[in-house]
């Protein structure tokens, strides 16, 4: 008789959940291999409250080829980090979230991006910055920008007793200088 897949045993198959103990499945450890395994390093630009100098007191608009600021108007501080990017496959506004994108349509503008918790405290408006880096994710020196999504949804990945473990971030693809 011809291999019956209904009568395989889950012994002579791959066993997903081999290796979890009593206790189940970490989410924070999870992630994180995920991250180290698939992740690369990139920047969290955080904005300051500290206006830039290029910052006109009269049009209260920055100077759009300023290196402080990259035309915010405010100085900000860049946070090395190690990130996961998602490529989200449709937009993802709250009418259509739950949606499923057609064969073939990928809206690449969007991205949810994974990030250690670190101390770092992501806000709406901050800045991932991914750089161009070797075959393992490491920065290659100089830093150069390769893609900057600004921020637009913060959800905390909570592990055990609500101590949150990491962040996903609802990001959108922005360009500078163009």
């Amino acid at each position: 008789m011809p291999n019956d897949i209904w009568n395989v045993s889950s012994d002579s198959i791959d066993n997903p959940w081999d290796g979890i103990d009593d206790n189940g499945i970490s989410i924070a450890q999870e992630i994180a291999s995920i991250i180290a395994r698939h992740g690369r390093q990139g920047y969290l630009r955080k904005k300051t409250e500290q206006k830039c100098r290029c910052l006109s007191p009269i049009t209260g608009e920055a100077d759009v080829d300023c290196p402080t600021c990259s035309s915010t108007g405010y100085v900000y501080l860049d946070h090395r980090i190690r990130l996961f990017r998602h490529v989200v496959t449709r937009a993802m506004s709250g009418a259509h979230r739950k949606d499923m994108s057609p064969f073939g349509v990928l809206a690449v503008d969007e991205a949810v991006v994974y990030v250690q918790h670190d101390n770092l405290f992501p806000s709406i408006h901050d800045w991932v910055i991914e750089v161009i880096t070797d075959e393992k994710g490491d920065i290659k020196p100089p830093p150069l920008i390769e893609r900057i999504y600004d921020i637009a949804e913060i959800y905390d990945l909570r592990e055990d007793y609500g101590q949150v473990a990491y962040y996903a971030l609802r990001c959108r693809k922005i360009e500078i200088g163009k």
